[in-house]
């Protein structure tokens, strides 16, 4: 199934993106549901701001710099990789989809006015406020394509 072209310029756009998913119909074009994509996105921006309180191993690291290159560069991220267990949403049946696109909306908004410094990434390390919001946005767009609302919903 073909997944949606998203991109998204500011975090306000994710933020419609989100509420305007709620309560809506969808087909998923992945494995995850519109509740454990959302779940996913909100606990990684949530993150950034909290702290991670994990780190990865060294030789993982490594790649960290290039891979927040390329991500950035081409403004993409490759389908099919397995998050992180701290990053894995929970089970489908656990979670109500309007409840976690509601949830991102608001984590969104903190995120918007969040003035404090950001925590570095496990794997990209220390990022400016510019390189996170691109990374959220290109994170978002990534899990997001894979929700597609039902036509005329």
């Amino acid at each position: 199934m073909k997944r949606r072209t998203l991109t998204f310029q500011t975090i306000e756009d994710l933020r419609e993106d989100a509420r305007g998913l709620i309560g809506r119909p969808y087909v998923r074009a992945g494995k995850w549901s519109l509740g454990q994509v959302c779940e996913h996105l909100s606990t990684t921006m949530e993150k950034s701001m909290d702290g991670f309180g994990f780190s990865v191993p060294f030789f993982i690291r490594l790649f960290g710099r290039p891979a927040k290159w390329w991500v950035l560069r081409s403004k993409s991220m490759p389908a099919g990789a397995k998050a992180p267990r701290q990053f894995a949403p929970p089970d489908e049946a656990s979670l109500d989809d309007s409840a976690a696109a509601a949830r991102l909306v608001e984590v969104c908004e903190r995120y918007r006015q969040h003035a404090a410094p950001l925590h570095p990434s496990p794997l990209f390390g220390a990022m400016s406020r510019q390189e996170w919001d691109q990374i959220h946005l290109i994170h978002a767009a990534h899990h997001l394509s894979f929700i597609l609302p039902t036509p005329g919903s």
